[in-house]
């Protein structure tokens, strides 16, 4: 018997796990647009989101524009996620101050117009952008935004053979949406088909209940320009054989081919012809993992959620949460 008493455990890699700003992995993430949360997920409430280590409030205002601000208000540090969604931004609910979906506070209702264009109060926040029925911000430094990637299988403007659908993974079984690990924990897992055979297969039982789960693998990897894909072959007892490839595409999207997605709200459909895309941006402590359906078949496009929101109208919340706690000079920034 090897003993356990005495053993070292290894340091964490904290220049590869932690995307904190500064940090080398939390610039390099910080320099592509991030996921967010799904569109369908901004509706009339603002939300709050943990992204790389920062805590932002996400809302869309009643013109259908969508912000990504600091969740403290500059005037008295009150949260905005308890603020309320108007025509032109966000108001938060301890002194009225109005803020669009750029920052800038348009309105100091205890205040005179003078006295706020004075001010100039900008409220820190991020650019946003939505595609494929995803919220993306970008959260690195000004004006080195890079070209966003249109990916054509979750394009909304394709026609007719795309379905957009958000997801849990696991149905009614699943936590959610977001997954509380580490980046890297999404990105070991998606490259390790080995976990499919012996977990989902061998030790928990065909839990996908399709081809995938019959026969011994053939697997391979490749890099390609976009990351690297793995290649599992199997040799079905029906005599046919089953070809499946998972790709990643740095830095935070995985293309998995799902041959059993749910039928029985869409009717037959051609084997083969489904995908999954989960994007997933990154945290040291979680990964917020939206995961994106996308099927390739005949049908009217649309896009659907499982996720609603749900504000947190309780009447002993403290509303006011981080009032005064964060007292600071309102920014007066160039723009």
């Amino acid at each position: 018997m090897k003993s356990a008493y005495g053993r070292q455990t290894p340091p964490p890699d904290y220049e590869l796990t932690c995307v904190e700003q500064g940090s080398p992995m939390g610039e390099l993430m910080r320099r592509y647009w991030q996921p967010v949360c799904t569109s369908e997920e901004r509706r009339d409430l603002p939300r709050k989101e943990k992204l790389l280590c920062e805590e932002i409030v996400v809302f869309r205002d009643k013109q259908g524009r969508v912000g990504a601000l600091d969740p403290h208000c500059a005037h008295r540090g009150t949260s905005l996620e308890w603020g309320q969604v108007e025509e032109a931004g966000l108001r938060c609910c301890y002194h009225g101050w109005l803020y669009d979906t750029r920052g800038q506070c348009i309105d100091m209702p205890c205040e005179s117009e003078e006295f706020r264009q004075r001010m100039d109060v900008w409220q820190p926040g991020y650019p946003t952008l939505e595609y494929g029925g995803l919220v993306f911000v970008y959260m690195g430094p000004p004006g080195t935004e890079p070209l966003f990637p249109r990916y054509d299988i979750i394009d909304p403007d394709r026609g007719d053979d795309v379905v957009l659908r958000g997801m849990r993974l696991w149905g009614e079984y699943a936590v959610g949406m977001v997954r509380d690990c580490n980046w890297l924990q999404h990105y070991e897992n998606i490259v390790d088909p080995w976990h499919l055979i012996m977990l989902h297969q061998a030790i928990s039982g065909d839990q996908f209940e399709g081809a995938l789960m019959q026969g011994a693998p053939q697997i391979a990897w490749e890099r390609t320009a976009l990351g690297v894909r793995y290649n599992l072959i199997k040799d079905l007892p029906t005599g046919n054989r089953m070809v499946r490839h998972a790709e990643c595409i740095a830095p935070n999207a995985f293309r998995l081919h799902h041959p059993e997605y749910p039928r029985a709200r869409h009717g037959p459909e051609a084997p083969g012809a489904r995908y999954r895309i989960v994007l997933g941006g990154a945290d040291r402590q979680r990964a917020c993992a939206r995961h994106q359906y996308c099927r390739l078949a005949a049908g009217k496009r649309r896009a659907e959620t499982r996720l609603e929101s749900g504000h947190r109208h309780d009447p002993g919340h403290p509303s006011r949460l981080g009032a005064g706690t964060r007292l600071r000079r309102a920014p007066a920034q160039a723009r």
